[in-house]
């Protein structure tokens, strides 16, 4: 075989295998480390019960968690990617406005939301900052902060030392992370209205959060 027949055998051989590799079906791709990596504002399911992941956090004994409204599990219960899915976590820790995920070995969380948005620090912003929200049905939405230190009422308590904004609520997003200038706010507790309209949405802060579940905000 002549040196020119063995090169453009060569080069065809390697095309075919670049082709092949595009053609793989998606589901046969090997994965990457971002198929285990949580980030604020992804779906995760509490039994039936769908929230967002809030904000990443870090325990000194337990490693990789995040946060999330309360209302959406109790402690000792298992949390999946899906409804019955394998679970990714366990709740450690759970009060009224919030509760911590411990991850599973082989999961990382990570200091962003919404996948690409750097969480920087925990610095509450002031009365009349803009804030901003992601929901993975809604996606982005921005807004400003109405009020600070205000309470609401749910069927398991009264929560204090919330805060208030114009931002939207949508079903299916509670427990979201809310975020001002890559400072992370809080996690969303629902509120009224909708994004058509327009409305209220609640959270409670990420500091109060952390020192109570005895965890450490993940940052940049």
């Amino acid at each position: 075989m002549s040196r020119i027949s063995r090169a453009l055998r060569l080069t065809a051989v390697a095309a075919l295998l670049v082709i092949g590799s595009l053609m793989i079906p998606a589901t046969a791709q090997a994965t990457t480390a971002d198929d285990n990596t949580i980030t604020g504002g992804q779906p995760v399911y509490f039994g039936s019960v769908r929230c967002l992941t809030g904000f990443s956090v870090q325990h000194h004994a337990d490693g990789d968690g995040f946060v999330t409204f309360g209302g959406c599990g109790s402690v000792g219960q298992q949390v999946g990617l899906s409804p019955g899915g394998e679970p990714i976590g366990v709740v450690r820790a759970a009060a009224t406005a919030w509760l911590y995920v411990d991850l599973y070995d082989g999961w990382t969380a990570e200091p962003r939301v919404a996948g690409r948005y750097p969480v920087d620090g925990t610095a509450q912003a002031p009365v009349g900052s803009a804030v901003c929200r992601t929901g993975s049905t809604t996606g982005w939405h921005c807004g400003t902060i109405t009020a600070h230190n205000v309470s609401i009422t749910y069927p398991q308590g009264t929560i204090t030392g919330v805060s208030r904004t114009n931002l939207c609520p949508e079903p299916g997003e509670l427990g979201g992370p809310i975020l001002s200038v890559g400072q992370a706010q809080g996690i969303g507790l629902g509120g009224s209205g909708n994004c058509a309209s327009g409305g209220v949405t609640y959270y409670y802060p990420v500091p109060a959060i952390a020192s109570a579940a005895g965890v450490t905000v993940k940052t940049t």
